[in-house]
């Protein structure tokens, strides 16, 4: 016959005592521990929260004479452990990325400047219709933003090469001024 000693109900309720009356001692030790390690966030919290559980599964050696001393060591343990696994995890997620990107064969970042570039330019060709003549804005946005050569631009706005040199020339001119703020009136 089982004596109540060694019944897992028994030791449990025991191990659960053990780290209770450890909280009540020494729980502002512990939480000031872990907020040295951690700071004051919900890691920090998460983790005041696994020292009672841990204490529960494993509680203190009946050997040791400075709990104090052992709580510190087994927190830094924990949180070099906790530290080491965010670190795989990020290598892990980093890698995936990786595989991931090159089986896209596009990275987000990549996307992102496109995005930006795309919206930057669009806000370009904004100011170009706002503030230059039809012909100069008509010359920029064929020739920049649908990549034409001059003799193309010169053909679908029906005038000579030199004419769109010119046109482009102009309103060039005038945006640069225009982003600058050192516009002149003669121009």
């Amino acid at each position: 016959m089982l004596s109540t000693n060694s019944h897992p109900e028994t030791t449990s309720m025991r191990s659960i005592d053990v780290a209770q009356k450890v909280f009540e001692e020494h729980g502002d030790f512990i939480r000031k521990t872990i907020q040295f390690r951690l700071g004051n966030g919900q890691e920090a919290e998460d983790l005041f929260q696994d020292m009672f559980l841990f204490l529960v599964s494993k509680p203190l050696p009946e050997d040791v004479r400075n709990v104090p001393s052992f709580l510190y060591r087994v927190i830094t343990t924990r949180v070099i452990d906790k530290f080491r696994h965010e670190t795989r995890v990020k290598n892990l997620i980093g890698r995936y990325a990786q595989e991931k990107e090159r089986a896209n064969g596009e990275s987000i970042k990549h996307s992102l400047i496109e995005i930006a570039v795309e919206e930057k330019s669009e806000k370009m060709f904004e100011l170009v219709q706002k503030n230059l003549s039809k012909n100069e804005a008509l010359a920029i946005t064929l020739r920049y933003k649908h990549n034409l050569d001059i003799s193309q631009t010169a053909d679908k706005m029906r005038i000579k090469p030199r004419s769109v040199s010119r046109y482009l020339s102009v309103g060039i001119r005038k945006l640069r001024c225009i982003v600058k703020g050192n516009c002149e009136e003669n121009l």
